[in-house]
């Protein structure tokens, strides 16, 4: 776990709530109720805020890379012209006319802009 997630952690705990555990909260629920006037024949609607119980469940997940900052990019599959990164699983599906691959870089840069991808 990084340094943001437990600190992020360690501030919910401070909190007094509990981790992977169901709670019982008190939450602000908007309700609309109608009103009926007899002697005009209509109905008007209001809102009003009532408080409920609900049940919340806080689980505890722990952060996860999901892409990497520097991809590496390798051929997964050269007819497809399918890239796949080294370092996470980040798929790239780069074009021959429009893309151009440096294996020793593991880089893929577009040509119109030399944009690196």
């Amino acid at each position: 776990m990084d340094q943001t997630s437990t600190d992020e952690r360690q501030e919910f705990l401070k909190t007094g709530k509990s981790l992977d555990t169901w709670v019982e909260e008190t939450v602000d629920v908007t309700v609309i109720k109608p009103e009926v006037d007899e002697k005009n024949h209509r109905i008007s609607f209001k809102t009003d805020v009532e408080k409920q119980k609900q049940k919340v469940y806080y689980a505890s997940a722990p952060s996860r890379m999901i892409i990497c900052s520097k991809h590496f990019f390798l051929p997964e599959n050269p007819k497809k012209y399918l890239f796949k990164c080294k370092n996470c699983d980040y798929h790239y599906l780069a074009q021959i006319p429009t893309h151009k691959y440096n294996p020793s870089t593991g880089e893929l840069v577009y040509r119109k802009t030399g944009h690196v991808v």
